[in-house]
């Protein structure tokens, strides 16, 4: 579990990250733009080589971007609809430039096998499996976190779903306190 905070990105994305270290973050959450205001921030290209920089020196694994206060995609009046439709457009294109070192990544998964995934990309099996398999990625990669994603497309029965993650819980998280 990645534990954050809201942080400040006034003088610049660069800084929020340091704001978050200095916070002892795992994670953070940024607005990318004023959040009472519908006029976007115009980065630069320096900002996000900055931000990419400085993320990639610090234990922040995690960046959030928070909507601004006025959204709402469901009004009745168009010019909120559209408004609030630019407005999560530019923050999920901020993001994605802040990070674009994923799209690579991307990239490399539309060309994936089924074989691969489970070696590489996935966790299944007892609770003994996944202790060890978790405990080779811990000294292999440095993990300090999991994202357990039991019911990923929502297609497992909520019984099944609801005892793995008991497993999880009793059998395998145990073994990593």
């Amino acid at each position: 579990m990645l534990i954050g905070a809201h942080v400040s990105k006034a003088d610049g994305l660069a800084r929020a990250i340091e704001r978050g270290v200095e916070r002892g973050c795992q994670s953070i959450q940024i607005f990318n733009q004023s959040p009472r205001m519908w006029r976007p921030t115009a980065y630069s290209e320096d900002d996000f080589a900055e931000f990419r920089e400085a993320m990639s020196a610090s234990p922040i694994d995690a960046v959030l971007i928070h909507a601004v206060y006025l959204v709402n995609c469901a009004s009745a009046d168009p010019d909120i609809r559209a408004k609030s439709v630019a407005s999560l457009t530019h923050s999920l294109r901020a993001g994605a430039r802040a990070i674009e070192q994923r799209a690579e990544r991307g990239q490399a998964l539309q060309t994936i096998s089924y074989e691969d995934v489970l070696r590489d990309k996935v966790i299944v099996g007892t609770p003994e499996s996944v202790t060890s398999r978790l405990q080779e990625l811990i000294g292999k990669l440095g993990l300090n976190g999991v994202l357990a994603e039991p019911n990923c497309g929502g297609l497992i029965p909520n019984a099944k779903v609801m005892r793995s993650l008991q497993l999880m819980c009793e059998q395998v998280a145990p073994r990593f306190r």
